[in-house]
């Protein structure tokens, strides 16, 4: 069959995506940028440095779902390895003609639903399908640009790469465009497109399974429905099985007839609205455990601030400043956690007033057929973002109890300082007690040495006077012109002596406190650092 020309050229440039996309953004630079982080990714890809692409080897890089029929017959799935088998799965004979206006270039119409899984171990490592193959598939379904930034947050990395990354975008084109109007493949050109991000907490467990730490994990959607032929798109990615597993159940032999109804247009738009409800309870039906363990680890960390012994007694909490540190990475995970839920809500609502709106457009040809079934939708969907909100105030309130006990933390932390900080002055004083007492014996020694010192030198025998002061002739007898020539001697000396010493402590006290006065006056005019 004969594709219409501008699908052609697009797919015969599907190298060039999304520059090759047929409808094309007011503003061109766009495109251009997202085709240029893709092609950056390619060359990083040949150095062995791509963080959004390898190449595998035997490894499934995609799986697919498909109902190719209405009526309510299960979905069949079909796993993909490499390129060939990729290209064979779009029923594609040739996405690079040599000749790009003439030849077949599809085998036959899309099927009535359509689910695409991109392969990948986890959300921090890299897509498994080849960047050619995902630009195949970007090209041949006109996948919006923006879908690039969404394919942007997987890949290798050691943290997960902007976090709080999340975005809800709509291409709404009610509108017939004769460019997309392609009979042969089931698509009339008139279709909602529409990507989102949400994110879920999950479980990391060790062999005896219980909860070590929680990661949170994004999944980003993509989703065509055409409004007149009713075929269905989803493009989703996933570091796990999941919401595969989900989607699977719901698609399959053991789910609801009613689930997978895609005998008209209306139908297949109700079980479209039901894969949006299961991703959305996919990302909120975690969280509440996520909440219990982050309040048990807050209990754990920062009970002992609140309930702990701080008497004198032995067994007094001492804190360090390592759980400090701790209770900050706490703070900062909740924080995080936060953030995440009001990206989730916020995708939700978009979400909501997206498909609210939707009866109030006159081109929406659903709108009287499929009213009930939006009501429905956004009532379940707003019941499940209102549980959503109650973990936001529930984590809310968590992080201002780890604030709040960090605070008393380091309030308790100052205390102790000071405790250690007045334990050792009261040394300190009574070191300084005790060298003052020293230091004032050794004055006394001091003085009692200067007073002795010259009465001990006049009487010796190897001094000034080298006979006996005191000398006794006949048995008994006293000089008192003697003892009157050693007090006129001694004396004076000890005078002379006392006054020399008290001369040379306060020369050495001055020569201190003018170097002290020195340093200070330096000290000043330094300039400040």
């Amino acid at each position: 069959m004969q594709a219409p020309t501008p699908f052609q050229k697009s797919c015969s440039n599907f190298e060039r995506y999304p520059s090759n996309l047929i409808q094309q953004p007011l503003y061109a630079g766009s495109t251009v940028a997202y085709e240029t982080k893709l092609k950056n990714e390619d060359k990083k890809l040949k150095n062995g440095e791509s963080r959004l692409f390898h190449n595998p080897k035997a490894e499934p890089i995609a799986k697919f779902r498909e109902i190719k029929y209405s009526g309510q017959d299960p979905a069949k799935s079909k796993t993909v390895f490499n390129d060939q088998e990729f290209q064979q799965w779009l029923e594609c004979q040739s996405l690079a003609l040599s000749n790009p206006l003439s030849g077949a270039l599809a085998a036959q119409a899309d099927p009535k639903c359509r689910f695409i899984f991109l392969c990948l171990d986890s959300s921090r490592s890299p897509l498994k399908i080849t960047r050619r193959s995902l630009l195949r598939l970007l090209t041949y379904h006109q996948v919006m640009s923006e879908f690039v930034d969404f394919i942007s947050v997987f890949g290798t990395q050691e943290g997960p790469a902007d976090p709080m990354f999340a975005s809800f975008c709509e291409k709404t084109s009610l509108t017939p465009n004769p460019a997309l109007h392609i009979p042969q493949l089931g698509r009339s050109g008139r279709q909602l497109q529409l990507c989102y991000m949400l994110r879920a907490p999950a479980p990391k467990t060790n062999r005896y399974g219980r909860n070590l730490e929680w990661s949170l994990r994004p999944t980003a959607i993509h989703h065509q429905f055409d409004i007149v032929e009713g075929t269905t798109l989803w493009t989703v990615i996933r570091g796990g099985e999941d919401i595969y597993e989900k989607i699977k159940y719901l698609t399959d032999e053991f789910g609801r007839p009613e689930d997978r109804d895609m005998s008209n247009a209306a139908t297949s738009f109700r079980a479209s609205l039901l894969i949006h409800l299961l991703v959305a309870f996919w990302a909120m039906e975690q969280w509440k455990p996520y909440v219990v363990w982050l309040d048990s680890i807050v209990k754990e960390r920062t009970g002992s601030a609140a309930y702990g012994d701080r008497s004198q007694s032995l067994h007094r909490y001492d804190h360090n400043p390592d759980e400090f540190r701790l209770i900050q990475l706490l703070e900062d995970e909740i924080t995080l956690a936060i953030a995440v839920l009001e990206g989730n809500i916020r995708v939700a609502k978009m979400l909501s007033n997206y498909y609210q709106e939707l009866p109030q457009k006159p081109d929406f040809l659903l709108g009287s057929s499929c009213g009930q079934h939006i009501h429905e939708f956004t009532h379940e969907l707003n019941s499940t973002i209102e549980k959503m909100q109650i973990d936001l105030n529930r984590a809310k309130f968590l992080v201002k109890i780890v604030a709040d006990r960090k605070g008393l933390i380091l309030q308790y932390l100052q205390h102790q300082e000071n405790e250690k900080t007045n334990l050792l002055t009261i040394s300190m004083r009574q070191i300084g007690l005790k060298s003052h007492r020293e230091a004032l014996a050794m004055s006394i020694i001091t003085v009692v040495t200067l007073v002795y010192l010259p009465g001990t030198f006049v009487s010796t025998k190897k001094a000034f006077f080298s006979t006996d002061v005191v000398k006794y002739q006949g048995g008994n007898a006293f000089s008192y012109t003697a003892l009157m020539r050693w007090l006129e001697v001694t004396l004076p000396l000890t005078a002379v002596t006392l006054v020399l010493a008290y001369i040379w402590f306060r020369t050495r006290d001055r020569r201190k406190e003018q170097y002290e006065l020195q340093d200070y006056v330096m000290e000043k005019s330094l300039p400040p650092v």
